[in-house]
């Protein structure tokens, strides 16, 4: 059976970890996309960045980014899927992070939001692509609907904050982490 789309992740995999793409990897996906294959891009990126490279190498179908929570092609006016953490939920994710001293940003209208610009902040390699706003705190901030929130901490911390984590909010989270210093907390 031949195959009919392929889905690929961005970092440590079609990215180097310069964070660009080599030409075989792009000329690799360019014959794909010339045999009728359709390729998409599936990560826990931002839509700005995955579409920043989607553009690179003539992805046209939907990308799946934010760990899935937003699936949107690059076309304008085309149909969005959203899948945001209740509003209710981010604030009390916030409230537990400021409690724990955890730190975390949130992602927003395809901006990253963070409470205050930290060493943590500039470990995202989003940053690259996308602004970074300063909105104080989460708790009280005026916010959107947010896909994802992504909690840095030490990589020895992160299992009993996983823990914490599901024993208060269950399956009303989904949690991935790309990195063991990461808790990506999704819908």
């Amino acid at each position: 059976m031949p195959y009919k789309m392929l889905a690929l992740d961005l970092d440590n995999t079609l990215l180097s970890k310069d964070l660009t793409m080599t030409p075989a990897a792009a000329e690799g996906v360019r014959q794909l996309l010339g045999r009728g294959i359709a390729v998409t891009l599936a990560t826990g990126r931002m839509f700005p960045s995955a579409a920043f490279y989607a553009r690179q190498i003539g992805i046209k179908a939907p990308l799946a980014t934010y760990n899935g929570a937003l699936i949107r092609s690059i076309a304008p006016d085309s149909p969005t899927v959203l899948r945001p953490l209740p509003p209710d939920i981010v604030r009390r994710i916030a409230a537990l992070c400021h409690r724990n001293g955890y730190y975390v940003q949130l992602y927003n209208d395809d901006r990253l939001l963070v409470e205050r610009r930290t060493k943590e902040t500039e470990i995202d390699p989003d940053l690259l692509h996308n602004p970074c706003v300063e909105v104080g705190d989460f708790t009280k901030a005026d916010l959107g609907p947010t896909p994802k929130m992504l909690l840095v901490a030490d990589p020895k911390a992160v299992p009993a904050i996983r823990r914490q984590l599901q024993q208060e909010f269950g399956d009303a989270l989904y949690l991935a982490a790309s990195k063991d210093y990461l808790v990506e907390i999704m819908g």
